[in-house]
Formats: structure tokens, C-alpha cells, sequence
């Protein structure tokens, strides 16, 4: 088992990075796994175990909703795979709570990846460079193409002509 310490503190960033970023609290963590507050606390401080692999990090990375292994993953300075990991089917389902929950989990792996590259020592610039253009190449995606993929996840969203964008949930100021 990796013992070293700047791997757990990484671990430890990862966890309360996704658990906040889950809209959780550590005691909502804990019920969702199945395991104390307290582990939650000693899994986002980066504790080292003294002895084998902790059950209660298998119990957490199921409750954050990762894969199995993505705890290792993450301690050998790789990043977490979502249990339903999007890349692992061809085609979105087209469900708009699936389809929410893709997209979300897409742009928020970018930005974590921003954040990893610096935590590891990476130019706060190239950081800010990267995720600028994350977002010009998220902004690029055309509508029409969303629309298709994601039905009813921004159906009220028309196109005009020119390219800009028309939201058909909102009334309009000439009614």
C-alpha cells in the first residue's frame, strides 16, 4: 500500500473537492456510505493508515459514486472514474437528468484536471489558459448538436440565423 504522505494529502483534496463539489456535508457523506463522520474527516485530511486499506475508503469512494479503484488511482497521481463513467458508453441516453448530470461531470473533470495540474506544481498561468479554452471549446459546441444529444435539457433554446440564441422559457419583453 502507498504510504506516502503527499499522496493521501492528494487523496484527502479529492474527496472534499468532490464532496463539496456533490453539494454534500460530511455527515450526509457518511449516511450516503455507511460510515462514520469521522472517516470522512480522516479520509479529506489526508490521514496515512497505519495498518491495511481502510474498508471505510471502499465504502467512501462507492458513496461519492466513483469506480472501484479510483481511490488507488488517485494515490498513484491519476484522477477518479465516476462509477458511470459517460466515456464508457457511445451515445448520451438522451434522459435529460442523465444527460444534466453528463455534461456537469464532463466540465467539472476539466476544471478538477486545472486544479490537479497545479496542486502538482503546474504554472498557475498554463492553469488559467487551459481552462480559458476548456471554455471557448465548450462555448463551441454547437446548439443544434446539444440539443440532439440531450433532449429536454435546453429544448426551450432556439437558434436564430445568426447564430445567437433565443430562450423560449422566458417570455418576451414584446408580449
Amino acid at each position: 500500500m502507498n504510504r506516502d504522505p503527499e499522496s493521501w494529502t492528494r487523496l484527502g483534496r479529492a474527496v472534499r473537492s468532490d464532496r463539496q463539489r456533490q453539494g454534500l456535508s460530511r455527515d450526509q457523506l457518511a449516511q450516503q456510505a455507511g460510515v462514520s463522520p469521522k472517516s470522512i474527516q480522516s479520509a479529506e485530511e489526508g490521514r496515512v493508515p497505519r495498518g491495511r486499506w481502510p474498508y471505510t475508503l471502499d465504502a467512501i469512494e462507492r458513496g461519492l459514486g466513483w469506480a472501484s479503484g479510483s481511490m488507488q488511482a488517485i494515490l498513484d497521481g491519476g484522477m477518479p472514474t465516476p462509477e458511470d463513467d459517460p466515456r464508457s458508453s457511445e451515445e448520451p441516453s438522451g434522459n435529460t437528468a442523465s444527460g444534466v448530470k453528463e455534461v456537469v461531470e464532463r466540465v467539472s473533470q476539466v476544471y478538477e484536471l486545472g486544479r490537479w495540474a497545479a496542486d502538482m506544481g503546474a504554472d498557475p498561468d498554463a492553469r488559467d489558459q487551459f481552462e480559458k479554452a476548456a471554455k471557448r471549446m465548450i462555448e463551441s459546441i454547437s446548439l443544434e448538436e446539444m440539443k440532439r444529444r440531450f433532449p429536454g435539457l435546453i429544448s426551450h433554446v432556439q437558434v436564430r440565423p445568426d447564430g445567437t440564441t433565443i430562450d423560449l422559457s422566458e417570455p418576451s419583453k414584446d408580449e
